[in-house]
């Protein structure tokens, strides 16, 4: 394949700015990886730094961003979007397959909603057949640039006669545009292949400068249905969920390929193609993924790897020898999965049975919609929260759902959360629908602890109307409505975190009272295994954790050493706490080592309870690690500041290994506090 580049850079630089190196031949190529046909994959990659920005469009179906922009009091326009360093990657995969790769090393919106600080990349593939070119995935907005720029290396844009869409999103309008412009300049229409859910907003976001029949032609692909590529058929399954209701994956058996979309994707960037870096590195941003998009819908999660059970992914293929062998899998985000997809197959369906579990005992229900997008991000970070206390979670989007369904929701949850956007000063029409839903069913549902939230541009007054709704309905309030004005920061996605924690405590609260007076479970530990867990001490700490706006911290005694070189500690973090959503690999935190004596102020501070998003250190005055700049309890007899490098799950908490990047002795006189138990069952 004969690419054209005006540049390569021989530093690669990751999210945390430290530059890594990457061996390349001469010419810019990258050492040959590994690839399923005979022939080996070159890379290419050229940097640029380009100001993209994401142009405004419309969400279709049942909420008209374009009505609301037109309205009296529509809201001022939102800051312009940040410029973006990306690097573009093309890899030959054979069998006339091409990658296309958008790395980003900055942070994006969705890594706010997600708590992550690795960057991003986003995977395109594009099937070469005679003159004809298939091209699948289209890049977000701000991303359309750099991606409109390398496409023309691998083929001209005018013979892309076909465009797979395996998820569409109003956000990813810029390039798709671009594309059909392309082909009809060329005398011919592209053919747009998407989910039945898609066709309808697809049609109406598309500028209206694009018919349908005089620009392009579009077809919703159905389950089973195959996608003519020249010679060959890409197999359609489709693998809905609640946050992607279109969304679907194709299999090309001639490299034996499952292209997943959204599934088995991680925000990461990185100079691998594929997932050469081991599984043990790549686990946890696999599953802090799933966690933050799919744990949700666990269920309609564990319905898409049914149907992808009919084919034989990694393992086992001499197993099933009638069905169609898989041998990787091509995400949208992160790397391509070739030596690692048993063990992702099996985290995935034993995250998502864990999830249907918890849903078992306790579901809360959050219902939404949203215009932007900054309201799902809301949803999101409240499901996490939900989710990490031990209770199920169920969304519902109302923009695909009716009010019956609204009711059933209702009825069979302990509890629920209802979230809006405001357009035109006023509830969208699946919002006022779902809340009189919701209205119906008071009798029953009032007892069940609830919340409101949304977004805005000016007022927000849906959120007042839900809120006013329900108080005057008789139900019971978990937190107080949230309120965001336009894109959710760190610091709010906290507070939806934290009030979503607060919900689940809460049902689980109810669920106590109900079960009072019935035999509880047995101990799995006798008294005397507990009271001997108990005499293992640890030193008195206060963790204390930043990213951006937010900051959280907490007391801990469950802190040790655990290497000499690098110095390396472990924390101990349960997994309700609120620090626990900052404490993610790469992140950074200070450990404030309490001295004896001196634990009194400390503790109070700490111990104290706080509202969602509520300031921990508000009247408390701390000191600067000189390092990283964290938070520094004065009263500690040491600090060190850390670096979070791996997180395993362990039962009930998360067990934190970090590197000790710098450290002081802050009072060489005061002795370590120690915190001394009774028992091995609480802290």
């Amino acid at each position: 394949m004969a690419t054209t580049v005006a540049s390569v850079p021989s530093v690669f630089r990751l999210s945390t700015g430290k530059p890594r190196q990457r061996q390349q031949r001469r010419g810019g190529i990258s050492p040959a990886a590994r690839c399923p046909s005979s022939a080996k994959p070159s890379a290419v990659s050229v940097r640029t730094g380009k100001c993209i920005s994401a142009r405004a469009t419309t969400t279709a179906h049942r909420i008209s961003v374009r009505a609301a922009a037109e309205a009296p009091n529509a809201p001022p326009p939102e800051p312009e979007a940040p410029k973006l360093e990306t690097e573009i990657t093309v890899t030959d995969l054979g069998n006339g397959v091409t990658q296309l790769r958008v790395n980003c090393t900055d942070k994006m919106a969705y890594e706010v909603e997600y708590s992550l600080n690795k960057g991003t990349s986003e995977n395109f593939y594009i099937f070469q057949s005679g003159s004809e070119v298939t091209v699948l995935g289209i890049p977000d907005n701000q991303f359309a640039e750099a991606f409109l720029d390398a496409l023309p290396s691998i083929c001209p844009l005018s013979s892309i006669a076909n465009i797979i869409i395996p998820h569409f999103s109003p956000k990813r309008l810029e390039a798709l545009a671009k594309l059909i412009e392309a082909r009809c300049s060329s005398g011919e229409l592209p053919m747009l292949h998407c989910g039945n859910p898609a066709l309808t907003p697809l049609k109406t976001a598309l500028p209206e400068s694009l018919l349908e029949g005089r620009d392009y032609r579009v077809t919703a692909v159905r389950n089973g249905s195959a996608i003519a590529v020249g010679p060959r058929r890409l197999r359609v399954t489709l693998t809905p969920t609640p946050r992607w209701p279109d969304l679907f994956c194709t299999f090309d058996s001639a490299t034996e390929t499952l292209f997943t979309s959204k599934l088995f994707s991680c925000h990461i960037c990185t100079p691998d193609v594929f997932d050469d870096a081991g599984w043990e590195e790549l686990n946890e941003d696999f599953r802090h993924y799933f966690e933050c998009t799919l744990a949700a819908s666990a269920k309609q999660a564990k319905k898409a790897l049914k149907k992808l059970a009919g084919y034989v992914i990694g393992d086992g293929a001499s197993a099933n020898t009638k069905a169609s062998y898989v041998r990787q899998l091509a995400p949208l985000h992160g790397t391509i999965v070739r030596d690692h997809t048993t063990e992702l197959i099996r985290e995935y369906n034993e995250w998502t049975d864990k999830q249907i579990a918890a849903a078992e005992e306790a579901t809360v229900g959050v219902i939404y919609a949203s215009a932007y997008g900054n309201t799902t991000a809301m949803a999101q970070a409240i499901s996490r929260g939900i989710a990490k206390a031990g209770v199920g979670v169920e969304s519902l989007n109302c923009e695909m759902s009716d009010p019956e369904e609204v009711k059933e929701l209702v009825r069979r949850c302990s509890g629920f959360v209802l979230g809006s956007p405001t357009l035109g000063g006023h509830m969208p029409t699946p919002i006022q629908e779902a809340l009189g839903a919701i209205l119906q069913e008071a009798r029953d549902a009032r007892t069940k602890p609830c919340g409101v939230f949304g977004s805005f541009g000016w007022s927000g007054e849906a959120i007042d109307m839900m809120h006013s709704a329900l108080k005057d309905g008789g139900f019971a309030f978990a937190f107080d409505p949230i309120r965001c004005k336009f894109k959710p920061t760190m610091q709010m996605l906290q507070i939806c975190e934290e009030s979503g924690t607060d919900l689940a405590q809460a049902v689980q609260k109810e669920k106590r009272k109900r079960s009072r007076g019935a035999a509880g479970p047995t101990s799995i530990m006798s008294s005397g295994t507990e009271q001997a867990v108990g005499r293992i001490v640890g030193s008195l700490c206060v963790v204390t954790a930043r990213s951006e706006d937010a900051t959280s911290a907490m007391l801990a005694s469950w802190v040790s050493q655990a290497s000499f070189s690098p110095p390396g500690l472990t924390v101990a973090v349960a997994k309700e706490r609120a620090v626990e959503s900052l404490l993610t690999p790469g992140s950074e935190f200070v450990v404030s080592v309490l001295g004896d004596g001196a634990t009194k102020g400390p503790m109070k501070a700490m111990l104290k309870a706080f509202k969602p998003g509520e300031d921990r250190f508000q009247g408390y005055e701390t000191l600067t690690a000189e390092k990283s700049g964290g938070i520094v309890i004065p009263e500690a007899a040491s600090y060190v500041e850390c670096s979070v490098l791996s997180k395993l799950d362990a039962g009930d908490h998360w067990v934190l290994y970090a590197e000790v990047t710098a450290g002081k002795v802050l009072n060489d006189s005061m002795q370590t506090a120690m915190h001394h138990r009774k028992t091995g069952t609480t802290y």
